[in-house]
């Protein structure tokens, strides 16, 4: 009875480890499919920031470029009506420029257009990730700043910002686009000076200063946006160490508890066997003993009990 007991409390305790070892294998499988899930859409994060990313530099250069080009006189009611051509350019040369320049601008609305839809994904990334909804540069800004922002001011600005409201990390940058803005309306009143040469100080001057601003903001958000995907990717390759060293554990220790449970039944197995061959010989001792100590006159009945079965047998047949 012992030994069956300890066989059930042994078969007990298997079944209650492997069922423990179960529910940690599901835990650690529904871990690593979160961690899975996450690096996933970190990844997607990461994706549509390097879109933005490249959009932003295409029409980074589109603006470069009607920079370059776009007529002196910006009072007017609108780009495509000059009344006077700037000294030094012939008709052809302005109209070509001209032409350019509205090409430009179709190009620059197209990427505005495009960079709308980035600016509705970025700002769902942000009350994701930080809580609360993003508002664009312009509504940070009290009144007064705004009506003495000189970006707001200047007659020939038409249209978003040239670092976009898409860009929720570009933020440092606003001033110096609002003083390259300006430099640039001063540079061109300036009189005495061939638009060919207003042109190039303007170019030389603003496009590096310009575009090493944009860069440094775009490379910010990107390492940013790197260290988290690496963040996650590093715990994700930990979740899985984890769940292979805690996996070849219980496994182990299942292992070694199989072999315990096997070496312990064979070891009862032998010991039944030996109890039995005991057994055995003490029944065919009583046995003995008792055909010694029978009395003689039963050990006569016996006798003629068979002789009588004997002949009755015979007589029946």
């Amino acid at each position: 009875m012992d030994v069956r007991r300890s066989l059930k409390k042994q078969q007990a305790d298997a079944t209650a480890e492997r069922r423990q070892i179960q529910i940690e294998r599901a835990e650690l499988d529904e871990l690593c499919a979160a961690q899975q899930a996450a690096a996933s859409k970190q990844e997607e994060d990461h994706e549509l920031l390097q879109q933005i990313i490249v959009l932003l530099t295409q029409r980074l250069q589109v603006l470069m470029a009607l920079f370059n080009i776009v007529p002196v006189s910006q009072q007017s009611a609108t780009y495509t009506t000059l009344t006077t051509l700037p000294e030094g350019v012939s008709a052809d040369n302005w109209s070509e420029l001209e032409q350019q320049w509205q090409a430009l601008h179709q190009e620059l609305e197209d990427a505005d257009w495009k960079l709308v839809s980035m600016r509705d994904q970025l700002e769902a990334l942000h009350l994701e990730y930080v809580g609360h909804p993003w508002q664009p540069i312009l509504q940070q800004l009290s009144e007064s700043q705004q009506y003495s922002s000189p970006l707001l001011q200047l007659p020939g600005f038409h249209g978003p910002n040239p670092f976009s409201d898409a860009v929720a990390a570009g933020r440092e940058t606003v001033p110096i686009a609002e003083e390259l803005k300006a430099s640039r309306v001063r540079r061109l009143s300036c009189p005495g000076e061939s638009f060919e040469s207003r042109t190039r100080l303007v170019n030389a001057e603003e496009h590096e200063t310009f575009a090493i601003a944009l860069v440094k903001e775009m490379t910010a958000m990107k390492d940013s946006y790197e260290r988290q995907l690496e963040q996650l990717r590093a715990e994700l390759r930990k979740t899985r160490q984890l769940r292979a060293e805690t996996s070849q554990r219980l496994r182990s220790e299942l292992t070694a508890q199989r072999s315990r449970s096997q070496r312990t039944i064979a070891e009862l197995v032998e010991r039944l066997s030996e109890l039995e061959t005991v057994s055995t010989a003490q029944e065919k001792a009583l046995a003995a003993d008792d055909e010694r100590h029978r009395d003689p006159d039963e050990v006569m009945v016996d006798k003629l009990k068979c002789d009588v079965a004997g002949d009755v047998s015979i007589y029946l047949r």
